[in-house]
């Protein structure tokens, strides 16, 4: 069986998480202690884990009683999104040879293409009872015929040659998007089956970690209302084990998330909150 993370994927992203922690991080928490404790009290509630709350890779920096202050929550949160993309390219790179992000999808398309994807998606944005599923939309895209034609660039997060052939293109966002956000995903998406030609490359919006814990229990209305959740959403596992990884993948990289954040966790507990 293989590794859930390969050792040489391990050691680069135990390397590149040091040192972001302590570019990124540390500069946080030294501005962050000087504020002192008293400045935290108001902003904390009783709930240690209220529904659609998990943030494992928080979780594995900050204390539970610092997540639980927006002041502390919010900063830590922005900054460890920012290494979700990296972390993955490594892994994927690792087990499959070939990954890169912000990757431009570029070539000349068919314009009542780009016509048409704005009408499908126009349909998801007005929430129209008989809007198409992401599988029909890709299927309808990738067959328009059009004379007139414009040159499309499109820039992608994530993008994974898979060891068995398959071509990937993801965007890793919030697992709580906006409407905005939700529909931009899935336009951009569509717009790398209309440059590609072809329904055969995969396309999804990743949700690096699940708020909720568990797919079935995942309740943020706005995602459920403008993502098509079924044909074009990847949850937490979904994504690391079942797609760029091995299984136990995602538990494997929170633990590296948790050996980097060790002392940034213990001293915010000590000097905050001991």
């Amino acid at each position: 069986m293989a590794a859930a993370v390969p050792p040489h994927a391990e050691k680069e992203i135990r390397k590149y998480l040091n040192s972001f922690f302590r570019k990124n991080i540390h500069p946080v928490v030294e501005r962050i202690l000087g504020l002192g404790a008293g400045v935290f009290e108001e902003e904390l509630v009783l709930e240690s884990d209220p529904e659609g709350q998990k943030q494992p890779f928080l979780e594995a920096v900050l204390p539970p009683r610092a997540i639980l202050a927006t002041r502390l929550e919010r900063p830590f949160s922005t900054k460890l999104g920012r290494t979700f993309e990296r972390v993955a390219r490594i892994l994927a790179a690792h087990s499959h040879g070939e990954a890169r992000t912000q990757v431009t999808v570029e070539g000349d398309v068919p314009s009542f293409g780009i016509a048409r994807i704005d009408q499908l998606i126009g349909m998801w944005k007005a929430n129209k009872e008989n809007k198409p599923s992401y599988s029909d939309m890709v299927r309808e895209v990738v067959a328009i015929r059009d004379e007139s034609m414009r040159r499309m660039r499109v820039k992608v997060d994530l993008y994974v040659k898979h060891r068995n052939g398959i071509e990937y293109f993801f965007e890793m966002k919030s697992p709580k998007p906006n409407k905005d956000q939700a529909l931009a995903s899935m336009d951009k998406m569509l717009r790398v089956h209309l440059v590609r030609r072809s329904a055969e490359i995969r396309t999804y919006y990743v949700m690096p970690f699940n708020p909720y814990g568990t797919r079935e229990a995942y309740g943020y209305s706005v995602a459920k209302t403008y993502l098509d959740m079924e044909n074009f959403v990847l949850i937490q596992e979904e994504f690391w084990d079942g797609v760029i990884g091995e299984p136990g993948a995602f538990q494997h990289i929170v633990r590296l998330y948790q050996e980097a954040g060790a002392a940034v966790r213990e001293r915010i507990d000590r000097e905050l909150f001991g």
